[in-house]
């Protein structure tokens, strides 16, 4: 695996650019907790970390003021007259248009490392808090307010408000905020090498898969920078990267499309070649279509002529056996007929009926018979289903019976 290599930056915020004020504060708290009622385009704050502090930085810097001066302020005041007397630290710094703190801007990575890396919030959160506290132990005089870590932006960075403190002073508090004396030019160049390879470090331990080297600040870029400086320059060097991404990507894209045509051009000569193929072919689909369609219609005729051979075999023996059921009929005593239904319990022409469906019944056979090429004798077959169809009636008689056997002795009941 080949060594990548990750910028890291460390900043001081100052000038124009520094926290001056109480206003200043407050417009500084709004940026870093995305405190906005309405967001700026590209902000987030589901993609933020309080590491440090609370929901509003102002309060949290007052709480280190209250904290580190309120003793040296009671001190003071008591050897004071009235009217030299403070009685607000943080607002008589703010008033004096001294710096009431100052701002540390920690940024791992540029926007084209991460674009190809994902960012891993939870690892990413353990580096920013190795480096508080290598920066708290390095930077004793400076007390951490806030410390507040950015995913929304083109890399992950954190920004550290605290209040610089120096001691020993003879004229007013013992104690005062004193950004100039924390903050030297030496305090931060020997404060960036220690960070530098604690950072080289952390991201070892975290992100052992990169393989990731951290490069050396570049020189003049990481003093007292201007936040605004710092910023501009952070920005302007996303937007080189996402305009080179955004070449590679045109120029990958333009790739596929030269091989994307060159396919296409093949698919289309295959399609040429297949037309061809099939046109050729469609000449011997059509004459055998119509070889088809001809034996369709002679195998169509043979079965009409099949229907009609049926028809004509069949009728006579219809014929036949109806005259002779009537001929029977007529030459037995009708009444012995009637009598074998009184007998039975059958109704009236029952018999006859019975005699008829076998025949119909017969008929149907032979016919799906023929069909099949199996010739039955249908005298043998009419014989037969006569005495099935005898039976079913005898057995409806007898269930008939039953069942007026049964009400007539549910009504004597």
């Amino acid at each position: 695996m080949s060594q990548v290599s990750i910028s890291y930056s460390l900043h001081l915020s100052s000038k124009k650019h520094a926290i001056s004020s109480a206003q200043t504060l407050g417009r500084v708290s709004k940026h870093n907790l995305r405190d906005y009622e309405k967001l700026k385009e590209g902000y987030d704050r589901d993609q933020i970390s309080i590491l440090i502090g609370s929901g509003s930085i102002l309060e949290d810097v007052k709480s280190v003021y209250h904290e580190e001066f309120d003793k040296v302020l009671e001190e003071y005041n008591e050897n004071q007259k009235p009217y030299r007397q403070i009685e607000d630290y943080f607002q008589h710094v703010s008033d004096s248009r001294s710096d009431v703190a100052a701002e540390m801007i920690i940024q791992v990575g540029a926007h084209k490392f991460w674009k190809e890396h994902e960012v891993d919030q939870v690892k990413m959160d353990e580096v920013m808090k190795a480096q508080i506290k290598l920066l708290q132990e390095q930077m004793p005089g400076f007390k951490i307010a806030s410390a507040v870590v950015h995913y929304d932006e083109s890399s992950p960075h954190m920004h550290i408000v605290g209040v610089p403190v120096a001691e020993g002073y003879t004229h007013g508090l013992q104690k005062q905020v004193a950004k100039t004396k924390v903050f030297t030019r030496d305090s931060l160049k020997n404060l960036q090498e220690i960070m530098h390879d604690a950072i080289q470090k952390q991201l070892d331990e975290l992100y052992p898969e990169i393989e990731a080297e951290i490069k050396r600040s570049e020189k003049g870029l990481n003093h007292d920078m201007d936040k605004k400086q710092y910023i501009e320059y952070s920005n302007a060097k996303a937007a080189v990267e996402a305009e080179m991404d955004k070449a590679e990507a045109q120029k990958a894209e333009n790739d596929r499309l030269e091989a994307l045509g060159k396919e296409k051009r093949e698919y289309i000569n295959s399609l040429d070649e297949q037309s061809r193929i099939k046109n050729k072919n469609l000449g011997h689909l059509k004459k055998q279509e119509a070889e088809i369609k001809e034996r369709v219609e002679k195998l169509e005729e043979k079965e009409n002529n099949l229907e009609e051979d049926i028809e004509t075999g069949l009728e006579p023996l219809r014929d036949k056996v109806y005259e002779g059921l009537a001929e029977s009929y007529e030459n037995v005593d009708r009444y012995a007929f009637e009598g074998i239904e009184i007998a039975f319990g059958l109704p009236e022409g029952k018999i006859v009926e019975t005699m008829k469906k076998s025949i119909e019944d017969t008929m149907s056979l032979c016919r799906s018979h023929k069909r099949l090429g199996i010739d039955l004798d249908f005298n043998d077959e009419l014989a037969r289903i006569t005495r099935q169809n005898f039976s079913k009636l005898n057995k409806q008689k007898t269930r008939t019976r039953e069942q007026g056997l049964f009400q007539r002795d549910e009504m004597e009941l």
